[in-house]
């Protein structure tokens, strides 16, 4: 698609900074153009792989190139009863030897997958080592356009976008969760989206404004009645 706007790409640039016209240079020029030039453009789109949680790197277990290293059968090396998933788990898939990619695709065979190891341990049978097929990828890359790699067929526009929002709908939990996304997505391809301000309060706030606590037998007698409250923070 890219190529069909006659778009220049240019590949394997680093050390490349951004800036603000008219404001003065942080860096020398050599290293801010590196090598290309100036490019001036109105939007810049930046995008940024995936990193494990950084607390993974301070746990006394097993770690490579900040991932959990884990066996075959997705447990953790020299950690029994341990096992790891995801993207903090550095697992290598059985079907071609390569390490699994941080990707939903992946995420979801690997619980699939380890679900199966731990019943099998539970029944005392031996685990099987993870190997997975991708089935592709797929991205949406504005209103009704997209591209996917499905089975290695290629596709772009109108197809790839429908290809994604149909794979993303079947993974939703539940008949009904399904119908009412189905339908809130249908109504957005042909009418324009509601613009819609909710206000949040955060926590600090609603502390700030409540009057301070009385202390004393009183206060906790009063409060012994009292429906308990509960903070949630995800």
């Amino acid at each position: 698609m890219i190529s069909h706007r006659r778009l220049p790409i240019t590949y394997r640039i680093r050390n490349v900074s951004v800036e603000e016209v008219g404001r003065p240079r942080r860096e020398p020029p050599a290293r801010r153009t590196a090598g290309v030039g100036m490019i001036r453009a109105a939007t810049v789109i930046c995008t940024i792989g995936t990193r494990p949680n950084a607390l993974v790197e301070r746990v006394t277990i097993p770690v490579e190139r900040g991932r959990i290293v884990v066996n075959p059968d997705l447990s953790v090396r020299d950690t029994p009863g341990l096992w790891a998933i995801g993207d903090c788990a550095l697992i290598i898939n059985g079907r071609d030897g390569k390490f699994a990619p941080p990707t939903a695709q992946f995420a979801v065979r690997e619980a699939r997958h380890l679900a199966a190891n731990l019943t099998a341990v539970l029944a005392g049978a031996p685990t099987r080592a993870f190997a997975y097929r991708a089935r592709g990828s797929m991205a949406s890359i504005g209103h009704m356009k997209g591209v996917a790699a499905f089975f290695g067929i290629p596709l772009s526009g109108l197809p790839a976008w429908l290809l994604w929002r149909a794979y993303y709908l079947s993974q939703m939990p539940t008949l009904g969760r399904k119908l009412r996304i189905f339908v809130e997505w249908t109504w957005g391809m042909f009418f324009p989206t509601d613009i819609t301000h909710l206000r949040f309060t955060r926590s600090q706030d609603v502390d700030a404004d409540r009057p301070p606590a009385a202390s004393g037998p009183a206060s906790s007698a009063a409060r012994a009645g009292e429906p308990a409250k509960f903070g949630i923070a995800a």
